[in-house]
């Protein structure tokens, strides 16, 4: 699950907020 490859695909905008 490349995760990391969308960021906005489904993960917290937390995390979202990091990756970007």
């Amino acid at each position: 699950q490349p995760a990391k490859s969308c960021p906005n695909q489904r993960l917290p905008q937390s995390e979202i907020l990091l990756y970007k």
